[in-house]
């Protein structure tokens, strides 16, 4: 449930009158500060804001003639961004569902848009834009459309086929991105014999899921309705350079891990954020001497212990690493398939780096599209690696493959053993160390891939790791049943 469904967002606890402004005590605690001037209608006058009232779900001003009545809806739309959002995405939502079902109601009478338009009095360009719900239609021009098909109200409000079935269900949101594959194995309750049965009870819990992931009404969903994904809900992410069918996978995977980093967020209540410093030999340095040594499970518990949510995924492709700030606090994605501990290092001191060098106020999403390379091609990318290299190594990665060279003679067939050697006395993770000479190699067209790939960490699996310390710091009996189930089914 939205936490604008909730009684206790709606209702007024009490409302404070001052010399300006008045401050709205809501019964979940939050509380609305408003000038007289923002909540005013632009006609109101003589408005006696000093002698306001309240009840439980608006604020009373009188005026000479009249009171005037202030919804609590009006106090929220200019308080709470995120509510005033959601209303803006129904109106879209509406938009497009009257466009839609004008469209079938003139196919349905055979009328081509050009017939409809010249009878309604309208451009063709203007009935297309409407139709594509790219237009907001006056209630006139409204009645016009509808009369000229011999229409009514009562036509346009027909309720839409029910969705059913679970095949109608995915055939409804495949374009939006949303597979059945994902569906069943991301999204929707763990199998229950009598929800197998009832192929309406499983439809009507998925629909549920979706409506708390995307921010779609049950009832849209259910009815067919069309829908649109809100890339305001992950902080406004946009992919550029993707085809429309890969652009919708790629936003429709975008807001369900950020809608579960918003879930890990509520389920860590006493973590505290805690400013790290921005030298990464003093991350370093703090890293080993409260942990031992430097090693994904040290990093891990080290950003744990500084108040980062780290969540650990192992799906394919869509993005490769992300780090969002939700309520001052910090959540960072790791997203691998490989089970080197190396790997799973390297990326997580690069989220680490982002978070520290890049997330800010006004800044609050990063995501990875490409894979996290020792070659970046951004300056912000290339920050960052240059930042989790200078964790691993202590600023000296470079010495450290130089001396490597310079004991095998500049023989490849030697580094296999140099490398742990050299790793060992200065006290760096050999399997980290023997990638970044394979990278270094690579530049000079030299393939040590596959050697350096013989000296990775893979057991404990970094996954396993990661996963244990997730439900180590979460309390998952925050959250109510279906999300639990939702956050516990992806990590």
């Amino acid at each position: 449930m939205n936490k604008w469904d909730k009684p206790n967002y709606q209702r007024i606890a009490r409302a404070d009158f001052r010399a300006n402004r008045v401050e709205v005590h809501f019964e979940d605690k939050s509380v609305a500060t408003l000038t007289f001037d923002q909540l005013a209608p632009k006609n109101a006058t003589d408005l006696q804001w000093l002698k306001g009232t309240y009840t439980p779900y608006e604020l009373i001003v009188p005026t000479s003639s009249e009171e005037l009545e202030i919804p609590w809806t009006t106090i929220r739309t200019l308080s709470d961004k995120s509510f005033s959002n959601h209303l803006a995405q129904n109106a879209d939502h509406e938009a497009r569902h009257i466009g839609v079902r004008i469209k079938e109601l003139r196919e349905t009478r055979g009328l081509s848009s050009k017939e409809l338009a010249e009878r309604a009095g309208i451009t063709p360009q203007s009935l297309s834009r409407i139709e594509n719900g790219r237009h907001d239609v006056t209630f006139t021009t409204l009645q016009r459309i509808l009369t000229a098909m011999g229409c009514s109200l009562n036509d346009l409000t027909t309720p839409r086929h029910s969705i059913k079935t679970f095949k109608d269900l995915v055939r409804n949101l495949r374009p939006l991105g949303l597979t059945r594959s994902f569906l069943e194995n991301r999204l929707i309750p763990r199998h229950d014999p009598k929800m197998v049965q009832n192929e309406e009870s499983l439809v009507k819990s998925t629909a549920n899921v979706l409506s708390s992931i995307y921010g779609w009404s049950v009832s849209s969903i259910l009815e067919s309705r069309p829908l649109a994904l809100d890339t305001s809900l992950a902080g406004h992410v946009l992919f550029k350079n993707l085809t429309s069918g890969k652009a919708s996978r790629t936003t429709a995977y975008t807001l369900y891990v950020h809608w579960l980093a918003i879930q890990a967020v509520e389920s860590t209540p006493n973590l505290k954020q805690l400013a790290l410093p921005k030298k990464p030999s003093q991350i370093r340095d703090e890293i080993v001497a409260r942990y031992g040594d430097l090693s994904f499970g040290s990093l891990l518990s080290y950003a744990w212990d500084s108040g980062f949510v780290v969540i650990p995924l192992e799906d394919e492709g869509i993005f490769h690493g992300a780090c969002w700030r939700i309520k001052q606090r910090i959540v960072l994605v790791v997203k691998q398939k490989t089970q080197f501990q190396a790997r799973w290092l390297f990326d997580l001191a690069h989220e680490l780096a982002h978070a520290i060098l890049h997330i800010s106020d006004t800044r609050t999403t990063i995501l990875e599209p490409k894979e996290i390379s020792q070659i970046p091609d951004t300056e912000e990318e290339e920050e960052a690696s240059d930042f989790a290299q200078a964790v691993i190594f202590k600023d000296s990665v470079e010495d450290l493959a130089q001396e490597c060279v310079k004991k095998a003679r500049n023989d490849l067939r030697m580094l296999k053993s140099v490398v742990p050697q050299v790793a060992k006395q200065h006290h760096v993770p050999p399997d980290a160390l023997a990638n970044y000479l394979a990278y270094r190699l690579s530049l000079q067209n030299e393939n040590w891939w596959g050697t350096a790939n013989n000296l990775q960490v893979d057991s404990p699996s970094p996954l396993q790791i990661a996963r244990k310390e997730f439900h180590r710091r979460v309390q998952l009996q925050i959250l109510n049943a279906e999300e639990r189930a939702i956050l516990a089914k992806a990590v």
